[in-house]
């Protein structure tokens, strides 16, 4: 009878371990299947490094079916008797929990060229945007049919591993012996070190943590999965508690977000009293910009955005940069000034909560009217939230659209997500027009959102290119075109300085504009009617720089809070930093530095846009770099510290 007991242990066994060793095989696939979806990412990647990126993820691996198979394997290896509805039970909690997970990785599929980073916690936050409404989700289907194709062929594997490896029998008779209690516990202590992704003592291994292991390139993307980035970064407003220096006035010295009243700039109140319209403009990446970046791009002669090239001639336009991937990081950082460092939105953290000074409450403090303006429903993307911890307590959206214009049929005027541009800054303009004068205006286009529809009338009038994006961005540009036109014959047009910059990049189909560097670049202008500011700005720009610059401009000569600095402040320093997948990045006007929380992982001159050539080694460039790492490290100190203890304010 031992024998026989010990024979059914050890097909029980076999069979876990012919199941575990095709999961591997399975998402290996996914793993796969990603890179062939988005093979335009990764040209430049090396056959090595490719290899690299698929053995570091069988690690990933690891950590993912031991945490999401954790109840079959138990219930595989209890010393106890199997019934066929035992075995049942952890066959099926097998498939369900990596079906999941196949379809987290799918979507993922069709999602990374948008955010340019893998999935992660913050689809709990926007998991109500995608249950919205029917047709957005039915369009990004049509959009990507060959997912559907992907996902049913993954689904497919997930049952055949769940349900056809398996015990041909169940247990006839069992009887108890103490070598399946140790070989229960031994297997309990190995799932242990699997869910932790190795015998490392300190902490389990996480996703952040692959650029030690393969580098800050995009094989980092390819060796990640999704569904264990979404299970790591859950609790995404959790920051380190740096601490890199313990002089608090050499500190403040490297850096100090507290601006104070005697350092102004040489256009300190030069625009005092004067209107300030804040465009942000949906995608807008510089790729599709024929006026930026000439020298980066594959088709420097193609533009998709004749007005804003235009409209940049006639500006003072800057090396700008975006902070974030998604939209919110943009208005966060625009209206408040801080950067999204955490690994979700810094719009859905605890961090949200901090007592701040933002540039909307402090405008009204001096006698504007501040107002939001989006063309979609009021709680999209978090905005309503940012809105009232912004201290902008007039939102303009869809619905006082249709309030005003009752007669106008929805399906021509809207597109799944809001208003179309055209329309809706028509009526951006009209509002304007009624606003108590000063009045500071943030308004965000919404068009050049997927799905990327341009309206029925216009189809075949704009320049198509590799991507649905580019149509759309020349219709929004044509869009932006009227609204200027409608503008410059109001009365408050002549008075108003224009601030206009793109909330993200997206969908990048070019080599300069899919790596890390210019995966953020944007364009970023000040327009001014009078002309007073026009020409090109060497200043490295950045998303967090506007609140500190209108609030110089319009003259503010008090102490206030800010990670930017003014454009115009020449004793300022001047520099774009952004955070995805647990490295910091801080671009300057000469270099670009990447920093793993713990020491330096990439420097690169600008000059080398493809970060092809690492100097991190380079005896001619150490200095430079740790200067740059250490003004890195003051930044992150105060950031952390601001967000931490709560202190976000001059009190």
């Amino acid at each position: 009878m031992m024998n026989e007991s010990l024979n059914c242990c050890r097909g029980q066994l076999g069979t876990l371990l012919r199941k575990i060793f095709w999961l591997f095989v399975l998402f290996s696939l996914v793993r796969l299947l990603f890179f062939v979806c988005n093979h335009s990412f990764f040209i430049d990647v090396s056959m090595g490094n490719m290899g690299l990126a698929f053995l570091v993820g069988l690690r990933v691996d690891l950590c993912l079916i031991s945490l999401i198979c954790a109840p079959t394997i138990v219930l595989y290896l209890l010393p106890m008797k199997r019934f066929k509805f035992v075995i049942f039970l952890a066959d099926l909690w097998c498939f369900l929990a990596v079906s999941v997970a196949v379809i987290v990785n799918v979507f993922d599929f069709g999602y990374f060229p948008f955010t340019f980073r893998r999935l992660g916690g913050e689809i709990f936050g926007q998991a109500e945007l995608l249950t919205e409404s029917f047709s957005v989700c039915w369009s990004a289907l049509l959009l990507h049919w060959h997912l559907i194709l992907c996902g049913i062929i993954l689904l497919c594997c997930a049952w055949f591993i769940s349900f056809k490896i398996t015990p041909r029998n169940e247990d006839k008779e069992y009887r108890f012996c103490v070598n399946d209690c140790l070989k229960f516990l031994l297997s309990v202590a190995l799932l242990i070190i699997g869910i932790r992704g190795g015998f490392q003592i300190v902490r389990p291994f996480r996703t952040v943590q692959l650029p030690i292991f393969i580098g800050t390139g995009n094989e980092q993307f390819i060796a990640n999965n999704s569904c264990l980035n979404v299970i790591q970064t859950k609790r995404g407003d959790s920051i380190s508690n740096f601490q890199f220096f313990q002089d608090q006035d050499e500190l403040n010295k490297l850096f100090n977000p507290i601006h104070s009243a005697k350092n102004f700039s040489p256009l300190h109140g030069k625009f005092a009293g004067k209107n300030v319209v804040i465009l942000i403009l949906e995608s807008f990446t510089a790729q599709n910009v024929g006026f930026l970046d000439r020298e980066y791009k594959d088709h420097p002669g193609r533009t998709f955005t004749p007005f804003l090239d235009e409209l940049l001639a006639k500006s003072l336009y800057f090396d700008g940069f975006a902070n974030g991937t998604v939209s919110v990081d943009a208005l966060t950082s625009v209206l408040m000034g801080v950067p999204p460092l955490l690994e979700s939105a810094f719009a859905k953290s605890a961090f949200m909560c901090n007592k701040v000074d933002p540039m909307p409450e402090i405008m009204k403090r001096m006698g504007y009217s501040v107002l939001f303006l989006h063309g979609g429903r009021k709680n999209a993307c978090e905005f309503d939230t940012t809105r009232a911890y912004s201290g902008i307590e007039k939102y303009v959206c869809k619905r006082d659209f249709f309030k005003r214009y009752p007669q106008i049929s929805k399906s021509k005027v809207m597109v799944h997500w809001g208003i179309y541009d055209e329309e809706w800054l028509q009526f951006v303009s009209e509002v304007l027009s009624e606003t108590e004068l000063p009045f500071c205006a943030v308004v965000f286009t919404l068009s050049s959102h997927a799905p990327f529809v341009v309206p029925k009338r216009y189809k075949g009038s704009f320049p198509t290119g590799e991507h649905p994006l580019q149509e759309v961005t020349a219709y929004s540009d044509f869009a932006l075109r009227r609204f200027f036109e409608s503008a410059q014959k109001t009365d408050w047009y002549r008075d108003t300085i224009f601030i206009l910059c793109a909330d993200h990049t997206s969908c990048a189909t070019e080599r300069y504009y899919q790596k890390s560097l210019g995966g953020y670049s944007i364009p970023f202008a000040i327009f001014d009617p009078s002309g007073e500011l026009h020409g090109k700005s060497n200043v490295v720009a950045q998303q967090v720089d506007i609140m500190a610059t209108v609030l110089d401009l319009i003259g503010y000569d008090k102490p206030y809070f800010s990670f930017g600095h003014s454009l115009f402040d020449e004793k300022a320093p001047h520099f774009a930093v952004s955070y995805r997948n647990g490295v910091y990045q801080i671009v300057t006007d000469k270099y670009v530095l990447q920093f793993n929380s713990n020491s330096t992982v990439g420097f690169y001159l600008r000059s080398d846009f493809l970060l092809e050539h690492n100097l991190i080694h380079s005896a001619e460039y150490k200095h430079d770099m740790m200067q740059l790492e250490a003004f890195l490290k003051a930044f992150l100190q105060q950031y952390s510290y601001s967000l931490r203890m709560n202190k976000m304010t001059c009190e």
